[in-house]
């Protein structure tokens, strides 16, 4: 992989913006998550 690529260091910032939303949201809806994972799981 090419460190000169622009579309690498773009995703990487999109990702490093992107990660703490979606930790927050999976956070903020952990029990939804699990009620379905459970609904789905038996």
């Amino acid at each position: 992989m090419s460190n000169s690529s622009p579309s690498v260091d773009f995703d990487r910032r999109g990702y490093a913006a992107f990660a703490p939303l979606c930790i927050a949201f999976l956070n903020q809806h952990a029990r939804e998550f699990d009620a379905a994972l459970m609904t789905f799981a038996h």
